[in-house]
C-alpha cells in the first residue's frame, strides 16, 4: 500500500486561533546543505570506532544522516546541536515514549556530532498509525503544554483530517485501516499526553520539533508503544561539546 510520507516541521506559534496559524521558521544554520554528501571514510571510521561490524542506511533529514547497526541500534551524524544536548540529557534513562540513548559523541574536525539509539520502526509505514500520528501535524504549536491542550480538545477533528488526508493518497480499500485508526484514538493521546509529561520531567519543557516523521513504534505483547526519536527542542543556545567525548578524525 502506497502511504505518502508527510513530513511537516511543527513550528513555533504565536497569536493563533483554531483557523489560523502564523509560524517561526526553524533554524537552518545546523542543516545539512542540499547536495552535502558524508564520505564512506567518515562513516566507516566512525561505525568502528563506536564498537559495530556492519551498518545499513536508513535516511538523510535536514540536519543528518541516520544507519542502523547490528544490536538493533542506529547511528546517528548530526548538525543538530539542540538534539546532541538532548540527547546526553536523556543517554541511559530509558523513558516510556522517548527513544533511548546510548553515546554521544563530537566528531573532531567536522559539524557532526554522532548519537547511538535505539532502533524503532517508523510508523509512516503503517497506515493506521501514520492516520494518528499525523494528527501532530495539525498542532499550531511546538509548545509543550499547547500540543498537550489542543490535541485532547480537537483529536476528533484532526482524526477526520488526518483520515480524509491518507484516503486521498491511496488507491485501495481503507476501511479496515481507518476502523483501526478511530479505535487506538484514546491510546494515542494517553501515549502522547505521557510522552509530554516525560519530556518536562526530564528538563525539556519548553518547545520540541515533534511530527510525524519523528514518531516510531515498539510493539510488546500486542501492544502499540509509540516512541519519539529524534528528539530536538528548537534550543541552539547551548553548546553540548565540552559534555562529550570526542572521536578524533582526520581527514
Amino acid at each position: 500500500m502506497n502511504k505518502k510520507q508527510y513530513m511537516k516541521y511543527i513550528m513555533t506559534y504565536e497569536n493563533h486561533t483554531d483557523s489560523e496559524s502564523s509560524y517561526i521558521e526553524l533554524s537552518n544554520k545546523y542543516k545539512l546543505k542540499e547536495d552535502e554528501e558524508i564520505s564512506d571514510e567518515l562513516i566507516n571510521y566512525i561505525i568502528k570506532e563506536l564498537g559495530y561490524s556492519d551498518y545499513k542506511y536508513l535516511g538523510k533529514g535536514e540536519y543528518g544522516v541516520s544507519y542502523k547497526v547490528n544490536d538493533n541500534k542506529v547511528v546517528k551524524l548530526t548538525k543538530d546541536i539542540s538534539e546532541t544536548k538532548n540527547a546526553i540529557n536523556l543517554s541511559k534513562k530509558y523513558t516510556d515514549h522517548i527513544i533511548n540513548y546510548y553515546d554521544v559523541r563530537k566528531v573532531e574536525n567536522t559539524d557532526f556530532y554522532s548519537i547511538v539509539m535505539d532502533y524503532v520502526t517508523p510508523v509512516i509505514e503503517y497506515g493506521d498509525l501514520w492516520i494518528l500520528c499525523n494528527c501532530l501535524n495539525y498542532i499550531p504549536s511546538s509548545d509543550i503544554n499547547i500540543i498537550k491542550t489542543y490535541l485532547k480538545k480537537n483529536i476528533d477533528k484532526y482524526l477526520e483530517k488526518s483520515i480524509k488526508e491518507y484516503s486521498e493518497d491511496v488507491d485501495v480499500d481503507i476501511e479496515d485501516v481507518i476502523k483501526s485508526a478511530r479505535n487506538q484514538k484514546e491510546s494515542f493521546v494517553s501515549q502522547i499526553e505521557n510522552l509530554l509529561d516525560e519530556l518536562k520531567i526530564n528538563n525539556i519543557n519548553s518547545y520540541i520539533d515533534l511530527h510525524i516523521g519523528n514518531m516510531g513504534f515498539i510493539e510488546e505483547d500486542n501492544y502499540i508503544k509509540l516512541v519519539f526519536y529524534d528528539v530536538s527542542s528548537l534550543d541552539y543556545t547551548v553548546n553540548p561539546k565540552p559534555y562529550l567525548k570526542n572521536l578524533r578524525y582526520e581527514e
